[in-house]
């Protein structure tokens, strides 16, 4: 008898095993991932034992596993027991049971992507598998990193003192120039929401990818502003049009920045260092961590970093 096997389970039982994960986060959320298609558990057994779950998230090719839209650390968790093994039996139990996941999954999968939460840095496994064998697909490993800000023992004067001079200026500039008396919160309208993420973010996609892009970012705008986490929108009481917005979603101790967006003009008058700033005085002291997803361009990184946050690094793999 094998000592590990591969199975199927269902989001209540894999929520169990993320409850007390020290690698459970918002993406990997069971009772979040029940809000999408496609989505379904794979576990390691060891006996009845789960060690370790995995979401797969299959594209329309079912050939293809990918990451949703908007989506980060989208990959296993282990069982808070097997993650805590003493130091001399972890390599051994990583390495058999994430050999037992790529057999499972390769047989089915001609192509792969995902990433591991950032408690997670050995991915030696992977690395590993067809080592040394040129005819054979091997797994390519991209380090990637985000940006967080710890958010324990902090306070709003403290977290605002590690801000770049920049921010700063923009903020209070912000107020002095009164700007924040000429808007105000208001309802979440999908369509100004696109059309700013739209013109912030323009792109080569084509038609289609676009209106996947468009419907993930109503989905996940519903999720948050439901139970998963928060949108928060500001129209121009002038126009009466949305200006600024932005979502986040919160897990056990993080977060996570998922959209942050302006108009043009409003960007120029420093919307988006206030809104940030607001984010941050709401949430101080409430969770661990701030995490903006993701800093790997110089531009976004150097923005994000500007708030006093620290490079963390986690891993994508492809095959």
């Amino acid at each position: 008898m094998e000592k590990y096997k591969i199975t199927s389970i269902n989001f209540d039982i894999a929520y169990k095993i993320w409850e007390s994960s020290p690698n459970g986060n918002i993406y990997n959320n069971p009772n979040f991932l029940k809000n999408y298609k496609n989505v379904s558990f794979l576990a390691a057994f060891k006996g009845d034992e789960i060690n370790c779950c995995w979401p797969i998230f299959k594209f329309k090719n079912k050939k293809q596993i990918l990451i949703p839209n908007f989506f980060y650390y989208f990959g296993p968790f282990w069982s808070k027991k097997t993650f805590e093994l003493p130091a001399h039996s972890w390599l051994s139990t990583s390495l058999n049971i994430y050999s037992k996941f790529i057999e499972y999954l390769i047989k089915d999968y001609s192509k792969m992507s995902f990433q591991f939460h950032h408690s997670l840095l050995d991915i030696r496994a992977f690395d590993w598998w067809n080592f040394g064998n040129k005819t054979k697909k091997r797994f390519l490993v991209k380090p990637k990193y985000s940006a967080i800000i710890n958010l324990e023992n902090m306070n709003h004067k403290k977290l605002v003192s590690n801000y770049r001079y920049v921010r700063r200026y923009e903020i209070k500039n912000f107020i002095k120039n009164g700007y924040e008396d000429k808007i105000e919160m208001c309802d979440i309208n999908f369509k100004e929401i696109i059309e700013i993420y739209s013109k912030s973010n323009s792109s080569n996609l084509n038609k289609a990818h676009r209106d996947i892009l468009f419907k993930d970012i109503k989905n996940i705008c519903e999720l948050a502003n439901k139970k998963f986490g928060a949108v928060q929108c500001y129209k121009e009481k002038i126009t009466n049009k949305i200006v600024y917005f932005n979502v986040v979603l919160f897990d056990k101790n993080s977060i996570h920045l998922v959209l942050n967006c302006s108009n043009k003009n409003w960007k120029k008058k420093g919307i988006m260092a206030w809104g940030l700033n607001n984010l941050f005085y709401k949430y101080v002291g409430k969770y661990k961590y701030f995490d903006f997803n993701g800093a790997n361009s110089p531009l976004r990184g150097d923005d994000k970093h500007s708030y006093g946050s620290y490079e963390k690094l986690y891993f994508h793999l492809e095959y």
